[in-house]
């Protein structure tokens, strides 16, 4: 059911392991373009993953106004999915950067901003403060926080 809606077919072997450092350079590139071409969503949030513990390979979060209300869009892929670093990599090389983008626009999960902050204080026992330990950005609170995010995946993504 899901697959029918896919725009990317990715080979399996463009998913593979790339080195850190054009890793990140390639992440940072991603981030640029959703600057470009989605002018209306700004970022509020972006994690590439190093830890072999949690099976994403990023994090992105952006905000925006819908009817007034703030909302936030965020994605998480897997390691080795087509929405993954090496996948971007490729529709790169491939000149298939509008599909990428958006499939991954219309894949992300949103959520109310109020729903998020809720989320995330009562739920995940994180803070929305900055000065506090449990800061849900800090890079020690990663592991919950990235756990929490699938599982508002699983809760708030819209069926197709």
């Amino acid at each position: 059911m899901f697959n029918e809606y896919k725009k990317l077919k990715i080979p399996k072997a463009e998913k593979q392991y790339i080195m850190p450092e054009p890793r990140q350079k390639l992440f940072l590139d991603m981030l640029d373009k959703y600057k470009t071409r989605c002018p209306d969503m700004s970022l509020s949030y972006a994690y590439l993953n190093h830890d072999a513990e949690i099976p994403i390979d990023y994090v992105v979060m952006f905000s925006t106004v819908s009817e007034g209300k703030k909302i936030l869009l965020f994605d998480t892929p897997y390691l080795y999915s087509d929405r993954a670093v090496p996948g971007y990599r490729y529709c790169v090389r491939e000149n298939k950067l509008d599909d990428f983008f958006s499939e991954a626009v219309d894949l992300m999960t949103r959520i109310s901003e109020d729903k998020f902050t809720e989320y995330v204080n009562i739920m995940l026992k994180l803070s929305m403060d900055e000065d506090s330990p449990l800061y849900w950005k800090k890079e020690e609170n990663i592991s919950v926080f990235i756990k929490g995010l699938l599982d508002l995946s699983a809760r708030f993504t819209r069926q197709k």
